[in-house]
């Protein structure tokens, strides 16, 4: 079909159960409209970090956060790094 894009992801079983809770929560009906949101998700996440920022959770009666640490977010912060000679490069 024009437009789409289509893409087989083989999981763990282990994920099934995580999946369909996360569909069911979000009232999503197709799996397609969860990995979407998860790459829309994703990508907004990397253009911040690229920015210098840090993505946060923040508990807003507390006003605690923590970091929301993810492998790909890892990965442009070294990579980042790495152009710039290491950490303490500027």
């Amino acid at each position: 079909e024009k437009g789409q894009w289509f893409l087989k992801i083989h999981l763990s079983e282990d994920y099934k159960p995580r999946f369909e809770q996360m569909m069911a929560v979000a009232r999503l009906s197709l799996p397609g409209e969860l990995v979407n949101n998860a790459l829309t998700l994703i990508g907004w996440a990397q253009q911040r970090v690229l920015g210098g920022r840090v993505i946060v959770a923040l508990d807003k009666s507390t006003r605690e956060y923590t970091e929301v640490l993810l492998p790909a977010l890892e990965n442009i912060v070294m990579a980042g790094e790495s152009e710039r000679g290491g950490k303490n490069a500027e």
